[in-house]
C-alpha cells in the first residue's frame, strides 16, 4: 500500500511583481498558511516519509516549512527540475522512481500540473487545488510505479482553512 501527498505550494508573491518566476518567494500570509498545513499532519500523524519538491523557491520553501513542522529533516527533501517543468507525465515519472523502501511521500508543486495530478489519481474532484492544499491519496498498489494506472482513496484534502480543525 502506497500513499501519496499531493502539494500546491504557498502563496507567493505575483508574477511581474520583482524575481522572475523561478525565484518568486512566498508573502509571509504564505509561509503561516505552509505552517498550519504541517502542524496538521503533525496532529494526525499522516507524515510522509520522503519529500520530493520543485526546486523553484516558493516550492522549496514551502517544503521546508512543512518539514519543519513535521520534524523531517530539511536537507533530505530531494528537488527535481522535471516538477517545475513538467505536466502530469512527468509527475508521474517522479513519483513512480521514488524508492520502494518508502511507503508514503509527498510531492511539492505548481498548478496546473498539481491539479492534474490529482484530477488523474482521485475519483473525486476539487474545483481548483488550493494554495498551501495537500491531498492524502492511499493506493492498494504495491509500488510507486502502478500508480499512473490506478486510483487512490482519498484520506484528507488539507486548506489552511480545514487545518485548525
Amino acid at each position: 500500500m502506497k500513499t501519496l501527498f499531493i502539494t500546491r505550494h504557498a502563496k507567493a508573491i505575483g508574477k511581474g511583481k520583482g524575481p522572475d518566476d523561478f525565484e518568486r518567494t512566498l508573502k509571509e500570509s504564505g509561509r503561516n498558511e505552509a505552517s498550519e498545513v504541517g502542524h496538521h499532519l503533525l496532529k494526525t500523524g499522516l507524515i510522509p516519509q520522503y519529500i520530493v519538491s520543485s526546486p523553484a523557491f516558493r516550492a522549496i520553501s514551502t517544503a521546508r516549512i512543512i518539514a519543519a513542522e513535521i520534524a523531517y529533516p530539511a536537507e533530505l527533501i530531494e528537488t527535481d527540475m522535471r516538477i517545475f517543468e513538467g505536466g502530469t507525465d512527468h509527475l508521474l515519472t517522479v513519483i513512480g522512481e521514488t524508492n520502494e523502501c518508502y511507503n508514503s511521500m509527498m510531492i511539492v508543486g505548481h498548478n496546473p500540473a498539481i491539479d492534474e495530478l490529482y484530477q488523474s489519481l482521485s475519483d473525486l474532484s476539487q474545483e481548483e487545488f488550493q494554495k498551501s492544499a495537500v491531498a492524502i491519496l492511499r493506493f492498494q498498489s504495491a509500488t510507486w510505479k502502478e500508480l499512473e494506472n490506478t486510483k487512490g482513496r482519498l484520506l484528507q484534502y488539507i486548506t489552511p482553512e480545514n487545518s485548525s480543525i
